[in-house]
């Protein structure tokens, strides 16, 4: 499949063949809590993905089949349905397959690459999460933790100690580019963060300390990006995302934001606004941030988002986790009526182990909302 050719310049800059330097992890002042970093526009992006996935393990019952290799392993997850049900206009059958995980890694060369390929009821249609990291002794999800990983997804995009560069892309499965983000710490003061929507760039990121760390500069420049043409001409419906057109937002030049954070003499921020000519409040900045890139740009990516996770299947049908349920309630209680007859008791040791094993491997997934005992 052809790739961008944006992102395979990027990725060929992250697999050259050299010896990648060690920047050390340095903690931001507690000051900075609020502020904007990587983490938070990706989060952003990731926000729908994240809870229809979290809602597929809790939903649906899954079996999953590992391949490994030298050089790293894969793994897919098939989730079923235990009703017969509709889905992106799809009669699913009982037991029928309604959505799958792909998560393969690679490691070799001082990069790092993870895989996701998320896709719901409908095969012509889903996400691929591509995160390509560069650095020293890199390490992935472990195989025996993945399913946690996704069932959870608490993961950071910001570089780590022995870290130098991670890209991460969205794209659907015909290789749209939704949203991509390339971070980088080209010194061991320094760090960047460009974002681009539909390959158009419209959010960076720069974070510079002097040596004694007693000054911090952050930075941002903005340029919101909209959509248009999202309708049929003389029609209501709606057109694919794909055919949608970006453009800047009218009126609205490249903004600039900055942090600055001094130590001494009392420690102190001073927020500043291209749009201003004297300090802004912080409430002003958090206000012209969110407007011009939560509110805009990144709605946009969420709506394309959304277009895919149409195809998928539900995941507030409670009808469905408590069918899931009824198998490990019914198998309980037959274990009780073994144990009340004094019967077949090794048989009754032998489950429990098993059921231990499975929900300490994640096969059954547990939520405990019991009260604490005193």
């Amino acid at each position: 499949m052809l790739l961008h050719t944006r992102r395979t310049l990027l990725l060929a800059l992250m697999s050259l063949n050299m010896t990648p330097f060690v920047v050390r992890a340095r903690e931001l002042p507690p000051l900075f809590k609020t502020i904007p970093r990587a983490d938070s526009v990706i989060s952003e992006a990731r926000s729908l993905i994240k809870t229809r996935i979290r809602g597929l393990f809790n939903t649906y019952s899954y079996d999953l089949t590992e391949n490994e290799s030298d050089i790293g392993f894969e793994t897919s997850i098939y989730f079923h349905s235990q009703l017969e049900m509709k889905c992106a206009s799809r009669e699913i059958p009982k037991q029928g397959l309604v959505a799958t995980i792909h998560y393969s890694m690679e490691r070799g060369d001082g990069v790092l690459r993870e895989t996701f390929t998320y896709i719901g009821c409908s095969p012509d249609e889903g996400m691929v999460e591509v995160i390509e990291t560069r650095g020293r002794d890199l390490k992935g999800i472990p195989k025996d933790q993945l399913v946690r990983s996704l069932s959870v997804d608490t993961r950071s995009f910001e570089l780590k100690e022995n870290e130098t560069r991670r890209f991460y892309g969205l794209y659907d499965l015909q290789n749209v580019e939704i949203f991509t983000t390339l971070i980088e710490k080209p010194s061991e003061l320094n760090e960047s963060a460009q974002f681009y929507v539909r390959t158009i760039d419209f959010l960076s990121m720069a974070l510079e300390r002097d040596a004694s760390e007693d000054n911090i500069r952050w930075r941002c420049s903005l340029s919101p990006i909209t959509f248009t043409d999202k309708k049929e001409s003389g029609s209501h419906g709606p057109r694919h995302y794909r055919l949608w057109r970006p453009e800047r937002v009218s009126g609205r030049s490249m903004e600039e934001l900055q942090v600055e954070y001094q130590k001494r003499p009392s420690e102190h921020l001073t927020f500043l606004s291209s749009k201003s000519t004297s300090p802004i409040s912080e409430n002003a900045f958090q206000k012209e941030f969110t407007e011009s890139i939560l509110n805009l740009t990144m709605s946009e990516v969420a709506a394309m988002v959304e277009y895919i996770i149409y195809t998928f299947p539900s995941v507030e049908e409670k009808g469905v986790s408590k069918l899931k349920s009824a198998r490990l309630i019914q198998e309980l209680q037959n274990q009780v009526r073994l144990i009340e007859r004094r019967t077949n008791l090794d048989a009754v040791v032998d489950y429990l182990r098993s059921l231990i094993n499975a929900i300490d491997s994640e096969t059954i997934l547990i939520e405990d909302r019991r009260q604490k005992e005193r």
